[in-house]
């Protein structure tokens, strides 16, 4: 196998980065080489272009898939890891989760986002046991999630070797583990707390009202603005006063500003605020999640920001106003000065129809890039020319967690373009995030009436009334979605989806149904 040039690298590592959310930084390009070398010898591939074509197609959690996942995450863990967030874990958090799931009747439900080997989601499993003796099965929900198929055997078959157990003390480990042959072998009792699944952090999470997301240790794969994506999944799926537990040195207001910072112990947890105790501080929505992305639809996600673009067009013929160019949102209105019907006033009507244009492209690359500042300067001389403006304002206040001012543009669009999916669909997410679960709701079946095949409207129904604890409901949207993705070509990105294929939105679909049953 010949070497690979340092463009087929790049290249590689831009599909990696697209299908799983790893960046590989340039110090990690002859280590790359390696890999891809390996990767290719394994499975027989004679060629970069056939290699290259081979991870664009085949799922992640294919056996091909997972020889490469193998060697690009680092395994690295052990139990009880950071003891001081343990500690915090021990005498606050768990115990608060404990007394909630005794008032509520609800399971304890924790994931371990990026479990590896599984010493960290074992790790909280001793301790509800040393805290709860008489735990029930019935009485928790401990996952550990992870790309690497490898890592989650290793983690089922919970044998660990002593360099798994630094700092850990004797009496936990005579007290739960037995030792055979080198091994230290977990109890089947703990072990039988834990359920293990195939997780890819770039794709939708398919959990609702966890109490606890441990995302430690991983976010030095990604880029920030992937991370804003993620930690708006995590907010997804947390229930209201639900925790979000980093590694130590990847805490990042920025990349977390939906949640709020928690000083537990010597700890800082995030948190996401139950407007019920904290009504001022409601956690602000972000459009970094998977709901509401728009990418282009001829090529996959990559880790930039999620920007609004024109690609939903197909899924919202029936908004009024669609322009020729592709543009979402329909031309502004007719200008006043056409009634004169003169040569002069008509130049000077397209003069400002493409002066108006021309300004919106230039906020939409503003927006894109964050520089929500200078978008907003630009949107507000235009607002009564371009109905777009209106929703860019929207998106651009919601990212800065100013849900009234975001309501209140999103109306305004809404009153110039009444049949807009997207407005409602948008509308329907800020709702949401609010958790007006009503209006959402009423929102979002709007957007079914508009396109009664619009996945990700009858994906957030299906969320939300599992959040009401309508499970029937939810039921019924998501064997619609089931139908619709069924007749899907199994390739299709799915709009507002982060680029996600038919193929995974099924299998998610067709797991949260499984639940249900």
């Amino acid at each position: 196998m010949p070497k690979f040039s340092y463009e087929e690298i790049i290249s590689f590592s831009k599909l990696l980065e697209t299908r799983t959310g790893i960046v590989v930084k340039e110090d990690r390009f002859a280590q790359i080489q390696t890999i891809i070398e390996d990767f290719f010898q394994i499975l027989g591939i004679n060629s970069f272009q056939n290699g290259y074509d081979l991870l664009s197609t085949i799922s992640i959690n294919d056996s091909r898939f997972q020889v490469l996942a193998e060697k690009i995450t680092i395994g690295e863990t052990f139990f009880f890891r950071d003891q001081m967030q343990f500690q915090a874990l021990q005498e606050v958090v768990l115990p608060q989760l404990i007394e909630q799931s005794k008032i509520t009747n609800r399971p304890i439900s924790i994931l371990s986002a990026a479990s590896s080997t599984g010493e960290e989601i074992y790790s909280i499993a001793i301790l509800l046991q040393e805290l709860l003796p008489t735990v029930q099965p019935n009485q928790i929900r401990l996952i550990g999630g992870d790309i690497n198929a490898v890592a989650l055997n290793k983690a089922r078959k919970a044998s660990y070797s002593k360099w798994s157990f630094r700092g850990v003390s004797s009496t936990i480990i005579s007290k739960y583990f037995s030792h055979k042959d080198n091994q230290y072998h977990l109890s089947e009792k703990i072990k039988n707390m834990v359920q293990f699944q195939y997780l890819n952090l770039a794709e939708p999470l398919p959990f609702v009202e966890l109490d606890l997301i441990l995302l430690r240790n991983v976010l030095i794969y990604f880029n920030n603005d992937f991370i804003e994506r993620l930690a708006g999944r995590c907010f997804n799926s947390l229930r209201d006063g639900g925790w979000l537990i980093v590694g130590t040195s990847e805490l990042n207001r920025q990349n977390f500003r939906l949640f709020e910072d928690q000083y537990v112990k010597d700890a800082i947890f995030y948190r996401k605020t139950d407007p019920s105790l904290l009504e001022s501080s409601k956690p602000s929505f972000s459009f970094n999640n998977e709901l509401i992305n728009q990418n282009k639809l001829d090529k996959p996600t990559t880790g930039s920001y999620p920007s609004f673009q024109s690609s939903f067009q197909n899924a919202s013929q029936n908004s009024q106003n669609n322009s020729q160019n592709g543009s979402l949102i329909g031309s502004s209105s007719s200008n006043s000065f056409a009634s004169l019907n003169t040569i002069s006033s008509s130049k000077i009507a397209k003069q400002e129809d493409t002066s108006s244009k021309e300004i919106y492209k230039t906020a939409l690359k503003h927006f894109e890039k964050h520089e929500f500042s200078q978008a907003e300067n630009l949107l507000k001389k235009i607002l009564d020319k371009e109905s777009q403006a209106l929703l860019l304002m929207a998106k651009i206040f919601a990212n800065r967690g100013n849900n009234s001012e975001s309501e209140q543009f999103c109306k305004n669009y809404l009153d110039k373009e009444p049949n807009s999916l997207e407005g409602h669909y948008l509308m329907g997410l800020i709702y949401q995030a609010e958790n007006k679960f009503n209006k959402a709701a009423e929102e979002l079946r709007y957007t079914i009436l508009l396109d009664n095949n619009f996945i990700m409207g009858h994906w957030n129904l299906a969320l939300i009334y599992q959040k009401t604890d309508d499970k029937q409901i939810s039921k019924r949207h998501l064997l619609q979605l089931k139908r619709i993705l069924d007749n899907y070509p199994k390739e299709t990105l799915i709009p507002f989806s982060e680029g996600q294929k038919t193929t995974r939105i099924l299998q998610i679909v067709e797991e949260m149904l499984g639940r249900l049953r």
